[in-house]
């Protein structure tokens, strides 16, 4: 996607309300702060990365890693690449 963050995924995120203004976020699991980002960087949008500390878990599961999330990631990204491929390609006709 080009997107060059450190940890996109990371959950403290300050955006501007225009990004989204005239765009729908269409992601819903894990790969929606990429969809994020990249739309804010689409619309000419600077991302400014400042380091966070992150502290171990102490309850609760971490369920990133479970086949099933993963799996929606993948189908996520490659639906938002081919919105992404389609949105260009408008672009030049």
């Amino acid at each position: 996607m080009g997107l060059k963050v450190n940890d996109v995924n990371c959950g403290f995120k300050l955006f501007k309300r225009e990004i989204f203004a005239s765009e729908k976020i269409m992601s819903t699991g894990g790969i929606i702060y990429a969809e994020m980002l990249l739309k804010a960087r689409l619309k000419g949008f600077k991302v400014k990365q400042v380091p966070v500390t992150h502290f171990p878990r102490r309850a609760g599961k971490q369920t990133g890693g479970s086949f099933k999330v993963v799996l929606k990631a993948v189908i996520d990204l490659i639906v938002l690449k081919i919105l992404q491929i389609m949105k260009n390609i408008k672009k030049r006709v």
